[in-house]
């Protein structure tokens, strides 16, 4: 993920990431809680598999943010790929659930990939930078109203390795602050800047933290094609990674749901696809697939 505007540069991956997940044939993320770290694509193209941080990435130039769904409700009958979902409809661990993630927002192609997602019924999880969410209220709003799940970027992108526990918490409690004045919700799961945490912050944050297991590297590449062949390589499970910043992106979506849907997957929030009890402290989205 790229680093805001006025920050550092990107900072270093922690050497041990957490995973945790069910198995193989449901729509949940596989692994357990262990702080095994996939390895980083050096290359500018996509990887279903990189650790964050392994590149310095350029700055965002957009803003935006979603909403909180819990996954506990069963599956109606009716509920297909495309169709509407109802919050809570769908049981990823019965039918095939891949979660698409978008980071840096809310900007100025949010409103872009919320109409396609909308028109899709697919639902997603964006996860909002704090300078962003204060530059572009509505589009936070627009998120929530849409049925979108809203996770914590952080305040201003910063490397948080460097930073006091203290400073850390600051980072992600006023973000918690700004949107739940604005939408009444507060975000669930925080995702930190390039997934970049010490064991000692994870261990003492109390926050679930989601991580990826699909990064389609379109921070980088900057190439609509790429994107699609990156994002439509998910499997049920697996965690996505995006950003809403970039118009390739935005333009990618279209095809990356269309892509998806044709396989039967679920698009759904990161709450739906880990269910409703996620814990504090691990890390979902890496490991190994089903």
């Amino acid at each position: 993920m790229p680093a805001p505007t006025g920050t550092g540069s990107a900072s270093t991956v922690p050497s041990k990431a957490p995973t945790e997940g069910p198995t193989s044939g449901s729509g949940t993320p596989s692994g357990t809680g262990t702080d095994a770290t996939p390895d980083g694509s050096a290359s500018g193209s996509p990887s279903t598999s990189s650790k964050p941080g392994a590149s310095n990435k350029p700055a965002p130039s957009g803003k935006s943010s979603p909403s909180q769904t819990e996954g506990s409700g069963k599956q109606s009958p009716s509920t297909k790929p495309g169709q509407p979902l109802p919050a809570g409809s769908v049981n990823c661990a019965k039918v095939k659930c891949v979660a698409l993630t978008f980071d840096d927002g809310p900007g100025p192609y949010t409103q872009q990939v919320l109409n396609t997602l909308e028109s899709a019924g697919a639902r997603a999880t964006f996860f909002l930078v704090g300078t962003q969410v204060k530059a572009h209220p509505g589009l936070v709003k627009a998120q929530v109203k849409a049925g979108m799940e809203l996770g914590n970027h952080s305040w201003d992108h910063p490397n948080l390795e460097g930073l006091s526990m203290a400073q850390v918490r600051r980072e992600f409690s006023r973000v918690d602050q700004e949107v739940k004045s604005l939408t009444g919700v507060t975000p669930r799961f925080v995702r930190p800047p390039e997934g970049a945490l010490t064991k000692a912050q994870k261990n003492t944050l109390h926050r679930p933290l989601a991580y990826w297991g699909v990064d389609t590297l379109d921070w980088k590449t900057r190439n609509k094609q790429a994107t699609i062949k990156a994002a439509s390589q998910a499997k049920a499970g697996d965690i996505v990674l995006m950003h809403d910043i970039h118009p390739q992106s935005a333009a990618a979506v279209p095809q990356i749901v269309k892509n998806l849907q044709a396989k039967g997957i679920h698009l759904v929030t990161i709450s739906e696809l880990i269910g409703s009890h996620p814990k504090d402290g691990v890390g979902y989205g890496w490991g190994k697939r089903p």
